[in-house]
């Protein structure tokens, strides 16, 4: 419990003993900005930050910022690849999500708001996986929605990503 990590605004956090003034806004758009989905295994570089301003555009107005925030805790955690991130179990993630709300004074979502993101942010999954994967047809599940014709990918650089990701922060706050 003793490791920490340095964010690029230079704070020291120590991911498992996480205390609400660590996080930072903008640790999280950089970090997003360069951490790629399906943990690298794409045809090109394509960011969880993309990912988060596609999802919070695709849900219903009032929960775009659920949308933009959903992956948040990754910025300290690290993506990892859904089915270990589903055997490891979310509960840390979503305390760490907690912890950001807090943070931000923003009141937590629903469990009608945040089926309505995780819906969103699955259809993204497949359109992501239709888009950018050698094999899109192995990434979704039998009764995952499917793709959204109206979405073109454009792969963000990461620093593109992480712009984008705060312009639509700061749009939605």
């Amino acid at each position: 419990m003793g490791k920490w990590i340095t964010t690029v605004s230079g704070k020291r956090v120590f991911p498992l003993k996480m205390k609400r003034d660590d996080i930072d806004i903008k640790d999280i758009a950089h970090a997003l900005g360069k951490i790629c989905r399906f943990g690298g295994h794409s045809k090109q570089f394509y960011s969880v930050a993309e990912h988060a301003v596609w999802v919070s555009k695709l849900v219903p107005t009032e929960l775009a910022l659920f949308g933009l925030c959903h992956d948040n805790a990754e910025a300290y955690l690290g993506d990892i690849v859904s089915p270990i991130k589903t055997w490891l179990n979310r509960w840390y993630e979503n305390r760490l999500l907690k912890k950001f709300y807090d943070r931000y004074v923003i009141i937590r979502p629903s469990k009608k708001a945040n089926a309505e993101v995780k819906y969103h942010d699955r259809v993204m999954l497949a359109t992501e996986g239709r888009q950018l994967m050698k094999s899109p047809e192995l990434n979704v599940s039998k009764d995952a929605p499917g793709p959204n014709p109206e979405v073109l990918l454009h792969c963000w650089d990461h620093e593109e990503a992480r712009d984008r990701f705060l312009a639509r922060w700061y749009e939605l706050t």
